[in-house]
């Protein structure tokens, strides 16, 4: 289920990002990219310190919280836009001018977050697993 998940995800971002920023998609490209690496830098440490200050749960009940904040933010920011303005948006656009934008900012702190939420997860799901005794192709 995560799988198919993450190809909608993955999908519907990469689209969006070539639509709105049509000029300048291999900087928002890189900027979500390294958003993604930096998540799944830092989120086995978040996730190990979620998981030592409130045990199995927290860091799936942390990660819904933020998922639903962003999920509201995403509808409200995701208006439809007209060739014009989507053309004055992203011309001669900057990572640091990319972030100041609240699309691109929404879509890197929910990359971010993704990438969080894997690497905790990763963290503190296998604890749990191991007394389970499954194989691999099980788990």
């Amino acid at each position: 289920i995560e799988a198919c998940g993450n190809v909608a995800f993955l999908t519907a971002s990469f689209s969006l990002v070539a639509q709105y920023f049509q000029d300048s998609v291999a900087t928002v490209f890189a900027l979500v990219e390294m958003t993604f690496g930096v998540g799944m830098i830092l989120g086995p440490t978040v996730g190990g310190f979620l998981y030592e200050q409130g045990g199995y749960t927290l860091p799936f009940v942390v990660l819904g919280v933020i998922l639903l904040v962003q999920a509201t933010f995403a509808s409200a920011s995701f208006k439809k836009v007209g060739n014009d303005e989507m053309s004055s948006l992203s011309s001669d656009l900057s990572i640091f001018k990319a972030l100041t934008i609240p699309r691109v900012a929404l879509a890197t702190l929910a990359v971010f977050s993704a990438s969080v939420s894997v690497g905790y997860l990763q963290a503190t799901l296998e604890r749990h697993l191991a007394q389970f005794n499954l194989s691999a192709v099980q788990v």
